[in-house]
């Protein structure tokens, strides 16, 4: 579960970083053009830069509390471990040979009854 929650973080991070190249490269296209002065993207891309950090900072926050909460609400699941899955599975094949002798019984009995009549 752990590695899952890794790569989503992972996945996130990576997205906050992309998004952010991406608006710098059309700042850098709004500069060249003239639409906008050298400064006012500057200004741009720190805004963006402070957004994307705190975004980020969000991001990291909630999926702290999501684990944490995961983490507490496995803790009380019960599991079972490989040597108790074995003990379970020995008996349950020991279950199922008393079950095929039960029902051999029960037919033998139902022939003994059905030659002999019923007990008196």
């Amino acid at each position: 579960m752990k590695g899952t929650v890794r790569k989503g973080i992972l996945a996130g991070v990576g997205l906050v970083d992309l998004s952010i190249e991406m608006a710098k490269g059309a700042i850098d296209v709004l500069v060249k053009t003239g639409e906008i002065t050298t400064e006012q993207g500057k200004k741009a891309i720190e805004k963006l830069q402070e957004r994307g950090e705190k975004d980020l900072s969000e991001l990291r926050k909630r999926l702290d509390e999501a684990i944490s909460g995961a983490e507490s609400e496995t803790a009380e699941i019960p599991y079972v471990t490989k040597p108790h899955f074995d003990a379970l599975e020995a008996r349950v094949a020991r279950i199922e040979v008393l079950e095929r002798r039960v029902a051999e019984l029960e037919r033998i009995v139902d022939e003994i009854t059905e030659r002999e009549g019923p007990a008196a």
